[in-house]
């Protein structure tokens, strides 16, 4: 039997989900005193369910995301985080489309409350780079205009994920600037470190997707 782990300070971040974990889940959330609290433990309960890779999992944390969206409407701050953890959790499920739907979703938020971001338009812009056509560059450019948390100044895979864009924007054009950009992601890519020091291992990329691997090495051997 899983454990419940509600007795701790770790009450909301449960690995597991049973009833008896949701239900001393639960127990504890209705003693919050804040919408803003309860927001803030139902979206980060969700994405630990999520971050599992689990199907069952995922479902369940997508659940409760959806729960702080139809629930605190007036919680804005929470929103954009839950439109890119339903998105991941749709990912994990196999369903592109809802994905996409999703990663919109957390943009029109990002837009319209800028100081709730949360990676939506990177995250989009990467979607779309990755399985689009030249026809969505207008969407992934508008995109990386609202990309304001600057992820890729401080994190690998962020860079990595931004050079990739921008190759393939760039490649779409014709422009020679895009093998310069799939050079710089595929160092992005080799970093061991972070450019943090104090979480030096932090946003690192693990592994390339063979399709993105794939992508760039055909526009490095284009640009030469």
């Amino acid at each position: 039997m899983a454990r419940v782990r509600c007795d701790n300070d770790d009450w909301y971040r449960n690995g597991a989900w049973t009833p008896e974990i949701e239900r001393a889940f639960r127990e504890r959330l209705g003693r919050s005193r804040s919408n803003g609290l309860k927001a803030q433990y139902l979206r980060i309960q969700g994405v630990t369910l999520i971050e599992r890779g689990d199907a069952p999992l995922a479902r369940a944390g997508l659940a409760l995301c959806a729960e702080v969206l139809e629930r605190f409407p007036d919680q804005r701050s929470e929103h954009a985080a839950c439109w890119r953890h339903t998105a991941d959790a749709h990912r994990a499920l196999g369903d592109a489309h809802e994905e996409l739907a999703c990663l919109r979703r957390g943009v029109a938020c990002e837009r319209a409350f800028p100081n709730a971001t949360a990676g939506n338009a990177l995250a989009l812009a990467l979607w779309l780079a990755r399985f689009g056509a030249p026809s969505d560059a207008p969407e992934i450019e508008a995109a990386l205009a609202l990309d304001t948390d600057h992820g890729a100044r401080l994190f690998p895979r962020a860079a990595f994920e931004l050079e990739f864009v921008r190759a393939v924007l760039a490649a779409w054009r014709g422009d020679s600037a895009a093998a310069d950009h799939a050079s710089r992601a595929f160092a992005a890519a080799r970093r061991t470190t972070s450019w943090l020091w104090r979480h030096a291992t932090l946003g690192l990329v693990r592994s390339v997707p063979a399709d993105m691997d794939a992508r760039l090495r055909a526009i490095v051997a284009r640009g030469r």
